[in-house]
């Protein structure tokens, strides 16, 4: 486990010393609670196609809470291979959760690992 923790920062540090100015943010990333955005038109297929995709997810998060979720499709949409969050999503996260960072961890863990035994089927 410890090996893997020292990999971990040394990929981070590899990637920063690789690339070190190019910040893959923008700085517009958001929380994401739905697939569906309220302030987007959508036609009518695509409406439906991601209504449907929003009950298959909710049904996979049943087995846990919504901050689950949140944190999921947050991380899912926002996360680069190497490098953090930003730090105002993050705070973010916190303060719509109301959670701690070390919590919002967990929940990811035992969110991705979730969807990850899914799609192997264990």
């Amino acid at each position: 486990m410890f090996r893997l923790y020292l990999f971990k920062i040394a990929r981070n540090e590899f990637a920063d010393y690789v690339n070190p100015d190019e910040s893959p943010y923008t700085g517009e990333e958001h929380v994401i609670t739905s697939l569906i955005k309220p302030d987007q038109n959508y036609t009518p297929e695509k409406l439906k196609e991601l209504q449907e995709a929003e009950r298959k997810l909710d049904k996979i998060f049943s087995k846990l809470t919504p901050k689950h979720k949140i944190i999921y499709l947050t991380y899912l949409y926002h996360e680069h291979e190497g490098k953090y969050l930003p730090k105002r999503l993050r705070q973010e996260l916190k303060e719509v959760l109301k959670i701690s960072q070390n919590s919002i961890r967990v929940y990811k863990k035992q969110a991705f690992e979730l969807v990850e035994s899914l799609k192997y089927g264990n």
